[in-house]
Parts: structure tokens; sequence; C-alpha cells
């Protein structure tokens, strides 16, 4: 049984190890990448000013290379500050689309439950008719990882009571 758990967890996490070692991989040459863009960089403003030294003078080739490098900075912050700025308007945007899909779904819930409240009322089973409108709300508030474990729960609950405890082959406790 053990060689049995012991190759079923192989078998599950060979996908996960063989993605995290492609996830290294990639890592370690963009890192490599990246260093080589930036001594190539170096050595593209070295020639630049090198370039522009002899046509213009060392004075004319620095504030030239200042200014360029002062250009693609301005460029690089606005694009940073519309990124930023669609972003916050992206963010403000979600909650109101959660909210409006999040009414609509309780509205349809609310609808479905209607006969069975009504079913409940006419057979003056009030405490059960209050305490599914409390179960509702209850799971109205509750995120979607909460329902998961409140269902699993109640599984294993509801498989109790319905076996009285037994064991699977009619064993006793």
């Amino acid at each position: 049984m053990k060689a049995f758990f012991e190759r079923l967890l192989r078998e599950a996490t060979a996908p996960i190890k063989r993605a995290i070692a492609r996830i290294v991989q990639s890592a370690v040459l963009l890192t490599i990448a990246g260093i080589c863009l930036i001594i190539m960089w170096g050595f593209l403003t070295a020639s630049l000013f090198i370039f522009l030294e002899d046509r213009y003078g060392g004075t004319i080739a620095a504030l030239a290379l200042a200014g360029v490098y002062l250009v693609f900075a301005i460029i690089c912050v606005v694009v940073l500050k519309i990124m930023q700025r669609s972003a916050k308007k992206a963010e403000q945007l979600q909650p109101t689309f959660a909210t409006a899909t999040s009414d609509v779904v309780s509205e349809e819930m609310q609808r479905a439950a209607e006969p069975w409240m009504e079913i409940l009322e006419t057979a003056g089973l009030y405490r059960e008719r209050a305490a599914l409108l409390m179960s509702g709300e209850a799971l109205h508030k509750m995120k979607p990882m909460q329902l998961v474990g409140m269902a699993v729960l109640g599984g294993f609950v509801f498989g109790r009571v319905i076996t009285g405890g037994r064991r699977r082959h009619g064993e006793p406790k």
C-alpha cells in the first residue's frame, strides 16, 4: 500500500517538478540575457559618446547623451503613470461588476427559495423557515473556499448521520 501511495505521489508531483524546472531555467536564461543587454547598452553608450566626442567635442557629447537618457526616463515615467491610472480604473470598476453580479445571483437564489419558504410556512415550520433564511444569508457572505469547506463538513456529518456511525463493511465502531 505504501508503494502505491509513493508511486501516486511521484506521478502527481512530476508535472509540478517539470514546471518548476522550466521556470528556474527560464529565470536563469532571462537573467543572463538581461545582464548581456546591460553590458551591450554600456558599450553602445560608450561608442556613441566616442563618436559624438570626435565630431562635436566632449562637452557636447556628454550633454547629448544626458539629454537622450533624460528623454528615455521621462517617457518611462509617463508610461508608468498611464499604466497605474488604467490599473486603478480597472480596480474601481471591478467591485462594481462583482456587486452587480452578486445582486443578480442573490435575486435568482431568492426566487428559487420562495416556493420552499411558502411550503415551510404553510406547514407551520417557522423555526425551519427561519433557519433556512439565516443559512441563506450566511452562505451569501461566505467566500468560495469557505463554501467548499462547509460542503465537505456537511457531507461528512450527513454521511455519519445516515450510516449511524457504522463502518463501511457493516462493522460496529
